[in-house]
Formats: C-alpha cells, structure tokens, sequence
C-alpha cells in the first residue's frame, strides 16, 4: 500500500489525501504541548492512570508528547491511549517525520520495534516497562469509537482540517465520545470551528475558546458536565493466581506492572511443569480460522505479546508458514490477499505466508526466569482443593483443608484443572494430548518453518520438531506412534529421513470454540482453553481478563468481547 505522506522540502510531513500538512517541523511538538498535553493538564493527572482517546494517530506526534510527560512523573500509575488512524503511515515515515526531536527518539524507537497496522480491531502494544499500554484502530473515527470499550478521561480532537476531513468532526462522532466519558472528562482541539462547538455543547460539553498556537488565532477546549461521574478503578489488594504455567505468568506480569501484591499456587514442584514446559515454542498468528475476527483478534494478541516478551528468551528468527489442506480449503491464502497486511507485518505469497517478526520463544526459561525474580510469591506442590466464598474474599484450602490464605480475588490459569472450581465451564473445555521431539542431527533452517507440524531453528544447541494432536490419548508419556508421524511428516516435506527418540509430550486444553476462554463471576475469574496458542496469545487475554476485574479500560474492540466472554454467560 502506497503511504499516505508526501514531504515539503524534505523535512515537513503532508498528507497526500487532504493536502495537509501533518505539523509544522520547526514548533510541532511546542504545538501538540500547548494544544493537547498542557491544556487537557496531563501532568495534574499523571499521577493515577489515565485513559486518553485520540481521533487522528497520524504521526504519533501526540501520543509521544503526552507519553514523555506522563512518564516523567514517577509513580505506578498508567497510561491507556487509544487512538485512530484511518491512513496510517509506515514505520520509516514515522521515523523520518519525528526526527526533528531526539528527545523522543528512545520512546520512538522502542514504539517502531513493535509498531503493526491491523486491518481491523485494535494494534495493542505495550511500552516504557508496562506504564503504557497504545491501542490503535486503523480505520474510521466513528467505527474507533463504536468498538471502545472504555470510559475516557481526555479527548484529543486532532484530525485535519473541517473542511478537508469532515468525517473527523461528525455530530455522530461527538454523540460517541459523549457516551464514552464522564462528568470530568476534558477535551481540546486545534480547531475553533463553529459548527464543531455546537455539536460538543448539544451533547453535553461545556466549550471555550483560547488563543491558539503561534499565528493560530483561536482553538477550542472544554469538559463535559451533565454526565455520570467515572466509576471507581476496582483493585483487590491481596490477589491469588492457580497455575505456574505460561497463563499464570502472564497474569502475574500484568499484576506486576499495576503494583499489586499476589501470591501462585502450583501443584508440580516447578514452574512450567505442565504444556507451558516445552523448552521452545512457537510464537505466531492463529491462521486457520473460518471467522475473519478470530484470524484479526490473534493477530493482535501476537503483536502485543511480541512487546510483552523479554528479548532474552523471544527470537525473532521470523516463521515461514506453508499452507497446507485444511487452511486451503478455508480459501485463506486468498482471504489474505484481500486483506490489507502491512509489509512490517508479513509477506504473502500463493502457497505460504512469512511472518518475519515471529519467531521462537524460550518458554520453560522465560516462565522459570520470571518467577525466580520474586520466589516468595510462588508456592510449589501446593495443590489447591477447595476456594471458599467467606463474604468479601476467597479462602483457599489444600487436601487437608489447612487454610492457606485469605484473597480479594482469584485468577484461575490452571488449564482444564479449572472445572474442579467451576464444573459449568467443562462443556466448553477439550483436551489434547501432544508430543514433540529434540533433533540430534539438526536441520539448518534460517527461520522457523510452519506446515501443520512445525522445525524451530537451532536455538542454544537445541532444535524442536513438533506437534502432535490427539484427542482420545491423554497419557502424558513419549510414544513411538508419535514419532512415527513425525518422522514421516518431516519425510515428506524435507526430503530428508530421521529417526526421532528424544521429546516431551503433554496435555493441552482447548476451547470447543477455538477462542480463548475468559471468564470472571464474583471474587474468581480464569483464563482457559488456548492450548498452544498460549504463547502468541496469553498476554493481550491476561490484560483483557486483569482490565475486566479491576474495572479498566480494555484492549478488546466490542466484537471481540463478545466472542471472548459470551460463552461464560451462560
């Protein structure tokens, strides 16, 4: 896709469907500070987390300046910016444009490593340690705000001029925000247009006008009055999480960045011990999938899980994804091509797809390396048997019934183990048994290869083949059938004959629907059901499932919600 940008004298940024300019390179970011930043009085409100909604990405410009004062205040608060683009640009455009200011270059940089454009729902990643959590909708302004869920503390309004962009500046636009804020929720914009302050005073706002910046005459700015006050951010104070694998790593990692205070149970003596412990995993999209929505949300888990991982155990070797009959008979190389997948993203071809930012995860280190950060919070070969409700909070028990503590709220991340808590969820759950083997002569592949098995590249004198599904054998022992199919499989897509006899097998859980399984009621909540999808899409769901409970704002768009919590409704 063509970028929208062209550049005057090679240093201002014009966009080439309104004939524009993005900013002006010599006060662009004195501008997006006066405007929006000190006038919406984000450093009064940095010190407790704030939701800012945007209309107009463009650049990032804004996003930068609001982040490097909001960072600027320390404190565990954070930040949730959400904004739209319906034309986005390429992340060398991004970076060409912001040059200008190498104050921003650390946080720029770090944004472009993880920066996709998702053709529908929203691009999540996180940022600056967990502090900021950036969603962008590459789409229509009114289709952004139809799909937040979330109540906004401050609107920026910063779209291109009225008369070159009016869909930004639609009544429907304001009568959206105004549903999405709260009796204190500010605004402001570069535009002081008649039409514009009308609309915002006929759905609630109170609008003035101030001088506006440089040889701006005028710009508008205000808050809304006649409005419900926010709710109250819910946050248990002692918190308890059943399950030391990749999903209760994730919800802990979540935790973590909030300040929370949480203790895990395990009922293996490590952590990992389960389907989690594979020691490489592949980290990529979910492609085969009759629902487009299932292929958008996965692709939106992979991207923030990729800012989620340590880039000591995540290697971005890229993953070469071969179709094969199943995905073919879904029509999806096709379905691909029709869809807008930016360049950063991946490179489709008739037969495969090359995701060149996924890659293999070290997941058994990763998980292990986490919790040997902070040991007295996990508790090994302790089995949960019983979760009381005793009025306000959740008491834990083991075999014996010893008591062993008291909880606000607890998150279940023990795979098809969470029927023993909530025995209506098991029609939803599967399980699957899976194998995978360690190559002792091993294969040079540049990057990992995907074709309905899957060959990691050699990773720490280690490479992995694998896996194996089978629904009716749950023993978790190494079986010759498996490496059988394995051996043939590798046969007949590399040419080469091996002999297989070292591996690891385990018991996934699935969901019957093939989408993550979230689920909160009262003082417990789980995360269940994403077998080996886990380790490209546990992190946006333990952000999504943490966000719920405690009352934040979400990462999920409308639609994606619905199918994520839908099936718990019952």
């Amino acid at each position: 896709m063509k970028d929208p940008i062209d550049w005057r004298n090679d240093k201002t940024p014009i966009s080439t469907h309104f004939d524009d300019i993005y900013f002006d390179v010599e006060n662009g970011l004195a501008e997006s500070q006066y405007v929006f930043v000190a006038t919406n009085q984000i450093e009064e409100k940095s010190s407790s987390s704030l939701v800012v909604g945007e209309f107009g990405f463009g650049t990032g410009l804004n996003f930068f300046a609001t982040a490097q004062e909001f960072l600027s205040h320390r404190s565990n608060s954070q930040l949730f910016y959400f904004s739209c683009e319906k034309f986005p640009l390429s992340p060398e455009s991004i970076r060409k444009a912001l040059s200008a200011w190498p104050q921003l270059k650390s946080l720029v940089d770090e944004f472009l490593q993880y920066y996709f454009r998702l053709p529908k729902g929203f691009s999540t990643i996180q940022l600056a340690g967990g502090r900021i959590r950036l969603s962008i909708f590459f789409g229509e302004a009114t289709e952004f705000a139809k799909n937040l869920n979330a109540i906004v503390d401050v609107w920026y309004f910063d779209g291109f001029a009225p008369k070159k962009n009016p869909e930004m500046w639609s009544q429907d636009l304001c009568q959206l925000v105004a549903k999405l804020s709260h009796s204190k929720s500010s605004f402001s914009s570069f535009s002081s247009a008649g039409f514009f302050r009308r609309q915002l005073k006929s759905v609630g706002a109170v609008v003035f006008k101030k001088r506006g910046f440089g040889r701006k005459r005028e710009m508008s700015y205000g808050h809304f009055e006649a409005l419900p006050p926010k709710q109250a951010r819910t946050v248990p104070q002692k918190i308890a999480i059943v399950g030391a694998g990749m999903v209760g790593t994730q919800i802990a990692s979540r935790l973590n960045f909030r300040g929370l205070d949480y203790h895990c149970f395990d009922v293996a003596p490590q952590a990992a011990h389960g389907a989690s412990g594979n020691p490489l995993a592949l980290v990529m999209p979910y492609l085969m999938s009759k629902n487009s929505e299932r292929i958008f949300f996965s692709s939106s888990a992979f991207g923030f899980q990729r800012s989620a991982y340590s880039s000591a155990f995540f290697h971005p070797s890229g993953v070469r994804h071969h179709f094969f009959p199943k995905e073919k008979t879904l029509q999806l190389s096709s379905n691909l091509h029709e869809f807008f997948w930016p360049e950063e993203f991946c490179e489709v071809h008739s037969d495969q797809v090359f995701f060149q930012t996924a890659g293999v995860l070290e997941s058994k280190k990763y998980i292990e390396s986490f919790w040997n950060q902070d040991p007295p919070r996990l508790h090994l070969s302790q089995k949960i048997s019983k979760i009381e409700n005793h009025g306000d909070t959740m008491r834990l028990r083991d075999e014996t019934g010893q008591l062993l503590g008291e909880f606000d709220h607890v998150f279940l991340a023990c795979a098809y183990d969470v029927i023993d808590f909530m025995p209506s969820l098991k029609p939803l759950l599967k399980r699957t048994r899976g194998q995978i083997a360690y190559l002792e002569d091993f294969f040079d592949v540049p990057s990992a290869v995907s074709f309905g098995h899957y060959l990691s590249p050699k990773v720490n004198h280690l490479q992995v083949f694998g896996g194996t599904y089978r629904h009716h054998q749950l023993e978790d022992g190494l079986k010759r059938d498996d490496f059988e199919e394995l051996e043939n499989s590798f046969h007949q897509f590399f040419g080469k004959k091996i002999h297989l006899s070292k591996g690891r097998a385990s018991i996934r859980c699935h969901s019957q629907s093939n989408w993550p399984l979230l689920y909160s009621h009262g003082g417990i909540s789980c995360l269940s059901g994403l077998g080996s999808r886990a380790f490209s899409e546990s992190g946006l769901c333990a952000e999504s499932l943490v966000s719920y409970v405690f009352n934040e704002p979400s990462p999920l768009t409308t639609t994606w919600e619905r199918f994520l919590l839908k099936q718990t409704e019952k």
